[in-house]
């Protein structure tokens, strides 16, 4: 079965109002399937995705609540 295959079925299975996503990785931190496809193929600890993510991570989750 392909990644892409594998990936879409399991997204597929999510709930909306959760707003998530499925990436699959192989041990070595190689994304094997992503929502986003220009992160297929590379390294989820590499600078391109690293850097992503942290700037799509709002200041308010980068915040701990306190309670």
């Amino acid at each position: 079965m392909r990644f892409t295959a594998l990936g879409a079925v399991l997204q597929e299975q999510l709930i909306p109002q959760f707003n998530s996503s499925v990436g699959l990785l192989d041990r070595n931190g190689m994304v094997l399937y992503s929502d986003t496809p220009s992160f297929m193929g590379k390294n989820v600890f590499g600078n391109e995705i690293q850097s992503n993510l942290s700037s799509s991570l709002s200041l308010e989750s980068k915040t701990p609540s306190i309670p």
